[in-house]
């Protein structure tokens, strides 16, 4: 028992102070550091899961290994490198709604078209504000709008149906990878501004640690109907 602490101790102070040192390099654009420390950050919240997870969900794993293959491609500059990291980002989204999905048991489809309503107008309005001039990007840009805001349909949807603290943590987590989305397209598209920097990196790490521990848990219900 007080291996298995030290080890999550270890292993979350591991994570944070690589997600302190590659925000530094990111917003100060030390580029050395920057290439060495963003490597690190999705392995250790893969063996921080794995520690601290009631149940180990290997979709969750098999998720967190396209966000770093995501990471590593958009330490790339070239627009090839970005659409691919933007690909493995758009699976990791996928698979996290199937995971919420199997969590959250039978669907109820109006109660589900409302939670999408404020995620289309909000997609739909950051598009057509910060995203309406970039030419063949803007389709890229639409697509990925659109799958983050129905990965946070999903995830309302859990919360509402099941108002838990892990759902509600997981809502949070997911609603953070959304700011942290719209601040990686917001320097991608008008430049690398400090601010969107440190929007991009706070949100996504607070996010991916949220919605780990959302996971590592929750005990998934059995929504199996009495015989």
């Amino acid at each position: 028992m007080k291996m298995k602490f030290a080890n999550k101790t270890l292993l979350l102070t591991s994570f944070l102070v690589i997600s302190l040192a590659y925000t530094y390099a990111h917003v100060a654009d030390v580029i050395w550091l920057k290439n060495w420390s963003k490597p690190f950050l999705m392995p250790l919240l893969i063996f921080y899961y794995i520690t601290i997870a009631k149940k180990i969900d290997i979709k969750f794993v098999i998720a967190l290994c396209f966000a770093f293959i995501g990471d590593l491609l958009f330490l790339s500059q070239k627009e090839s490198f970005f659409i691919l990291g933007m690909s493995c980002f758009l699976i990791f989204i996928l698979l996290n709604m199937i995971i919420i999905s199997s969590r959250v048991g039978e669907i109820k489809l109006a109660t589900f078209y409302l939670t999408i309503i404020p995620f289309i107008l909000i997609c739909m309005a950051i598009i057509s504000i910060y995203f309406g001039n970039v030419g063949l990007m803007k389709l890229l840009f639409i697509i990925y709008a659109g799958v983050i805001g129905l990965y946070g349909a999903f995830a309302l949807y859990w919360y509402i149906k099941e108002r838990d603290k892990w759902a509600l943590l997981n809502l949070i987590g997911v609603l953070f990878f959304f700011v942290a989305a719209i601040g990686k397209g917001l320097k991608t598209v008008e430049g690398p501004k400090e601010v969107y920097k440190i929007v991009n990196m706070f949100f996504y790490i607070a996010s991916m640690l949220l919605i780990c521990t959302s996971y590592a848990n929750h005990i998934i219900r059995d929504h199996k109907k009495p015989q």
